[in-house]
């Protein structure tokens, strides 16, 4: 039990992981999507997931041109209620984020933010995605890979979300209820590589 930083209560920390690589995850019963190790054959949607300089990646760069989203998934990580918060850079490109609440058919929310200092929250169902929030907060570091500590807190149907530790917006929806948590990459430009950095995944769950 340890004190989640975000609710104040007393929960069980089940993730830390500094996400140099697959080994700490491998050892507690989860996983990140690795092509470079998995051999992961993947879909377009789901290609371009690595360990790279002590982090793990997220890139566009394996794509055709018409396809601007990839994420990686973490299996083994299927939550309900729960804090969710990682260290993300933009290290190429200009979107990047977590994912969280998925399940197959790429039904899922997606909690981004950009190095023009705005963020976007929207729900995913297919190729359909509906934004539920989007801002510019100056909580976030604009500059090109520095990092950015996003997290959201999910409880119900409530979805709380964190940018370096400033509360950014509170959002009400019922599409999903539970599901495996991720990492994002999104370009708004076809022609441009994207390239997300991550590190530092921590998950609190609620104590029974």
């Amino acid at each position: 039990m340890t004190l989640n930083p975000y609710t104040q209560q007393q929960e069980l920390l089940v993730i830390r992981d500094p996400m140099h690589d697959n080994t700490l995850g491998d050892a507690h019963g989860y996983h990140w999507m690795d092509d470079v190790h998995d051999g992961n054959p993947g879909s377009a949607a789901t290609k371009g997931c690595y360990f790279a300089d002590h982090m793990y990646h997220v890139s566009t760069s394996d794509q055709s041109s018409s396809h601007t989203e990839v994420y990686c998934l973490n299996g083994g990580t299927r939550f309900s209620d729960f804090t969710y918060q990682v260290k993300v850079s933009v290290q190429q490109g200009h979107l990047g984020g977590i994912i969280f609440r998925q399940s197959p058919h790429a039904h899922f929310y997606a909690f981004l933010v950009s190095d023009t200092g705005d963020f976007i929250l929207f729900s995913s169902a297919n190729s359909d995605a509906t934004v539920l929030a989007r801002s510019v907060s100056s909580s976030i570091n604009q500059r090109l890979g520095a990092a950015n500590l996003l997290a959201v807190v999910a409880h119900g149907s409530k979805l709380d979300l964190f940018i370096n530790q400033h509360h950014v917006a509170s959002v009400t929806d019922a599409a999903y209820s539970t599901g495996l948590i991720g990492t994002i990459a999104l370009s708004d430009d076809v022609s441009q590589r994207t390239d997300i950095a991550f590190a530092d995944a921590s998950i609190w769950i609620p104590s029974r």
